[in-house]
């Protein structure tokens, strides 16, 4: 028998005190069901801040005339999206650009040039 199906049932009964008892269990379901719903979300945020706090804090180095943000020796990320949005972004392997060699952003479109092409 389903939960409906029974409900159906309690309601065609003409017994008072087998509807009240009912309604009784249905607002004890409902109370759970909100406290479940609750701590399911507390639960979701407590993991969020957990992985957060957890996450390795990305260091400067020093590459060519240019600073990249490294995590250990993953990298390198971009600079401007760290620090204006604190999302990791990589960067593209160095290409020859007219200014040098350098990397550029994809998300954001920020070129960094490393070494010059000029003596």
């Amino acid at each position: 028998m389903t939960v409906q199906n029974f409900r159906h049932r309690v309601m065609l009964s003409k017994d008072n005190i087998l509807k009240q008892s009912y309604e009784r269990v249905a607002d004890d379901f409902e109370e759970l069901r909100t406290i479940v719903v609750n701590l399911v979300n507390e639960n979701a945020d407590l993991r969020r801040v957990r992985t957060a706090s957890q996450a390795p804090k990305p260091l400067i180095r020093h590459v060519g005339r240019v600073n990249y943000y490294f995590v250990a020796d993953d990298g390198p990320y971009c600079v401007r999206c760290y620090e204006q949005d604190r999302e990791l972004h990589y960067l593209t392997a160095q290409q020859q650009y007219p200014a040098g060699t350098g990397r550029h952003c994809q998300r954001c479109k920020t070129i960094y040039i490393e070494s010059s092409s000029r003596p």
